[in-house]
């Protein structure tokens, strides 16, 4: 049986920060035509680390390597109005163990009157700090010297003013043994 209805699921914002209270509105529409109405409803968020790279800051990188658990956050149910609308409300709140900005995965379903839902899903850049740093790094063609460079910036991407950034580099080196073998395994 094909779906009888739609849903649409959007955060009222592109990027959200720390402590901010998000919206998040759920669409329900019959296709054979008017809003899906009296419709059951549910939403959750489900938080992933994720790297930033913003438009004003070309090249750059912000984010990092750590691992975060990922995180499901359920926010509920609700029935859809005469317009076919639910809404919901997320505040989001930063794990502590956080050091990168994270993705904010809004998951909506509507239920048919039968109890078969229909889904959509949304997201929005989650900012667990007012300040990031971001890294580029470009070889040199003349030598073996990488020019890094570091950026603070706010989450609205406007520079921030740090006094200083502590920045360490690594490097990794590898080394690979190839072995050959004949037909009769000798090397």
């Amino acid at each position: 049986v094909p779906n009888r209805m739609k849903a649409e699921a959007t955060f009222d914002s592109d990027r959200i920060t720390a402590e901010q209270v998000a919206t998040i509105q759920v669409k329900a529409e019959n296709l054979y035509g008017g809003p899906a109405t009296g419709r059951k409803s549910e939403a959750r968020i489900y938080l992933r680390p994720t790297t930033y790279e913003s438009e004003a800051w070309p090249g750059y990188h912000f984010g990092n390597e750590d691992t975060l658990e990922d995180r499901l956050i359920p926010l509920g149910e609700a029935v859809t109005d005469e317009n076919g609308l639910a809404s919901f409300t997320y505040t989001f709140a930063p794990p502590p163990e956080a050091t990168m900005p994270l993705e904010a995965v809004v998951g909506a379903r509507v239920f048919e009157v039968g109890g078969r839902a229909v889904s959509d899903t949304d997201s929005a850049m989650a900012f667990p700090f007012d300040v990031m740093l971001g890294i580029t790094a470009a070889p040199r063609q003349d030598a073996e010297i990488l020019d890094v460079h570091v950026a603070a910036i706010h989450n609205d991407d406007t520079a921030a003013d740090l006094d200083s950034v502590q920045l360490t580099l690594e490097r990794e080196e590898w080394n690979y043994h190839i072995r050959g073998f004949s037909h009769d395994r000798e090397t």
